[in-house]
Formats: structure tokens, sequence, C-alpha cells
């Protein structure tokens, strides 16, 4: 997998902006500064942001130039955070030491098997009262649905739509996150769709924006 992610950040210039729904959280969770894990962190938008207002971020990925990416970014402010080459599936830090887990669209390219293991990973490493922010793709997204199956809502090699090119894909609906993230420990607190269009052919994105919490305080 890491192959098909080090090709992307090569190849493309995405990633620069943080997601509305990360910055959203932060606001709400509202008291200062946070101790927060980006899994999947790409080229680094969230971790600049979360840097540039003083929260302590760290950033893993299994993509090196992807890491990459994120150093330049923030060296361009002289920000800190902490970037670490690392497996979703077996994060390399103790129970209980975040305050917010974050995952943009980062799980969703794990086999669902994969992402059920990356989501009991990211309860443990949350503190009692810490929060869980995962983005998501559904299956109303174009393309969703071709390409190879491999699990009951996992496709590799979707041929077209905005996700073609991306390996591994696993599609998400409110019902099936509330049940994961029971199943590991979570309680839901907020579920949403969002829609877009992506590209010169407006191909359809649906995003489901699921946020949770770990009981306790």
């Amino acid at each position: 997998m890491s192959q098909v992610w080090d090709a992307v950040f090569e190849a493309r210039a995405w990633g620069r902006w943080p997601a509305e729904e990360v910055v959203r959280t932060v606001a709400r969770l509202g008291r200062g500064p946070l101790t927060v894990l980006e899994v999947g962190c790409g080229p680094g938008a969230q971790l600049w942001y979360l840097a540039h207002e003083g929260h302590r971020a760290i950033g893993l990925d299994i993509s090196r130039p992807g890491l990459d990416r994120a150093r330049g970014r923030l060296a361009e402010e002289g920000l800190v955070a902490r970037l670490v080459e690392g497996d979703a599936c077996a994060l390399p830090y103790p129970t209980a030491a975040f305050d917010l887990v974050v995952d943009v669209e980062a799980y969703a390219h794990l086999h669902e098997d994969g992402a059920a293991i990356a989501w009991a990973e990211a309860a443990r490493v949350l503190r009692p009262g810490g929060h869980f922010l995962s983005i998501a793709f559904t299956s109303h997204t174009d393309g969703a649905g071709t390409g190879r199956a491999v699990g009951s809502r996992t496709y590799t090699d979707i041929p077209t739509g905005p996700l073609r090119g991306l390996g591994t894909v696993n599609f998400l609906d409110p019902t099936g996150a509330e049940s994961l993230a029971r199943r590991v420990g979570l309680e839901p607190i907020d579920c949403q769709l969002r829609s877009r269009t992506s590209g010169a052919d407006h191909a359809l994105v649906e995003e489901l924006i699921f946020l949770a919490s770990k009981p306790g305080s």
C-alpha cells in the first residue's frame, strides 16, 4: 500500500489546507493545548493547522514522501509537529496518550478488516474523555462498487471516478460507523454526510464525518 501512496504524494500537489471538520472539531472541544494524533497525515495540512494553533501535534503515515512533504510544509513557517513513519493498525504509542485522534480519509484506504483494527487502535491510544474524528467515503461516491471486490464493502483498482488510482477503498455508512465505534469502546457523538463534486467531470464524492468520544474523564 505504501507504494501507491508514495506515487500519489510524489505526483499530486494536494492536501495543503486542513479539513473544515478538523477545524470545527478542535474549536468544539474548546480547551487548551490538545495532544493530537493524525493517522495518515500525508502532506501535513491538519498538522500545519494544529501546530499553528498551539496544539501538540503528531503525524503518522506509511508514506515517506508524504512525511517529507509534511516536514517541508511545517518548515516553511517554523512550525513544530512530530512526524513518524508507522502503521495505523499498530500505533507506536502507549494507551491513553492523546486527547484527539484524527483520520481524514486514511482508514478509508484500508481493507475493512484493517480499518476495524485501526479504529480499535485509535480508541486504545485515546485518553478517557478524548475524541476520535473520522472522515470516510460512502457508497454513493462515484466509482463505488466498481473494480475488484476484496470484502463486503472493500474494493481495489477502482477504474473510474475520484478514487481511481488510490488503491484499496472501503466504504462506510452511518450505521456501520456507529456499530464499529461501539465495538471498539467509543461513544458516537455526531454523524453527518457531506456531498461535493471533484474534477472536471464533477464526479460525486459523499463523505461521512463521524465524531465519537472515549467514555471517562
